[in-house]
């Protein structure tokens, strides 16, 4: 049995990596200024035609598995300049203070940052910030105080007045947190129930919204769902309402968008229902479910 070097490469997990750094150098070169915290894996299907959904169709992908093109493609250059700075201004802080296995450690992060995500991970992310709090603590050994001067007096700046005001945006900030965490977890219990209710029950079981969590784990608006029950129910002005709201939430969702063209093409609107089956075939040109809406429609006169 011999060895070949194209092992390593010829392997479906390459081969989604590539495509996805693929479409998201194109989204990065499209959007310099970045498409916003946690958008990446919502502007995805903008690049559908460019994608082989072989892999796609049966995977929902949250990152392109490099954490340099995520954060590059989201925050855009300026943010990417600022997160890379805390990585070098901490090498060197660890470097200078002699600190070894710190350089070590996040040499080895950002190696690890190529080919993964340790950016969606609590523990990874909470390892790092350890290492970046060592290597500035390292760096700048004793207490920094500033002194003032003026003409009646002479005092020094304690840093307890830094930690406080540290402190209290730290509370602050853990609150907010726990505020989304139960936004979230609110959706989460939502959701597990909105996939198993009726077709009467849906639209009560989409009020898992809310501004932190406006999509389900699988990137599906909440109001999708609302919008496709009152189709069934053949309430079609809310309809509308509602997949319009979806689609502000999620623009490239093949099937928000095949949904509104069908939501259209009920009340007569063809003009209309076309538009919005055109966008989801351009994203998806196999899409099965707008293909044969659109030879529907060709038909009627």
């Amino acid at each position: 049995m011999t060895f070949k070097w194209i092992y390593i490469i010829d392997t479906i997990s390459m081969t989604e990596r590539w495509q996805a750094w693929r479409v998201t150098l194109t989204m990065i070169y499209e959007n310099p200024l970045g498409v916003g915290a946690g958008n990446w894996w919502l502007t995805l299907p903008k690049y559908g035609q460019n994608l082989d959904y072989k892999f796609f169709t049966n995977n929902i992908f949250r990152h392109p598995h490099c954490d340099y093109l995520w954060v590059l493609s989201e925050v855009g250059i300026i943010g990417f300049i600022g997160y890379m700075g805390m990585f070098f201004t901490s090498i060197y802080y660890a470097f200078k203070s002699k600190r070894k296995y710190l350089v070590a450690g996040l040499i080895g992060y950002m190696a690890i940052m190529m080919f993964s995500f340790p950016h969606e991970r609590a523990f990874s992310s909470l390892i790092l910030i350890t290492m970046m709090a060592l290597a500035v603590k390292a760096y700048h050994k004793t207490p920094l105080t500033r002194k003032i001067q003026s003409s009646y007096f002479v005092k020094y700046v304690s840093d307890m007045r830094v930690f406080r005001v540290i402190g209290v945006n730290v509370i602050l900030l853990l609150v907010f947190m726990l505020v989304v965490l139960g936004y979230r977890h609110r959706a989460l219990i939502y959701n597990g129930r909105l996939r198993q209710a009726k077709w009467n029950q849906v639209v009560n079981e989409t009020n898992g919204y809310s501004i932190f969590s406006s999509v389900t784990f699988t990137g599906v608006p909440f109001h999708w769902f609302r919008g496709l029950a009152y189709l069934q129910q053949k309430n079609y002005v809310d309809g509308i309402i509602s997949l319009n709201q979806a689609l502000k939430h999620s623009p490239y969702n093949i099937h928000v968008l095949n949904t509104l063209g069908a939501n259209y093409m009920i009340l007569g609107q063809k003009e209309k229902a076309m538009i919005f089956y055109e966008r989801a075939l351009k994203i998806y040109p196999d899409y099965k479910d707008a293909q044969k809406n659109v030879a529907f429609a060709r038909k009627l006169k």
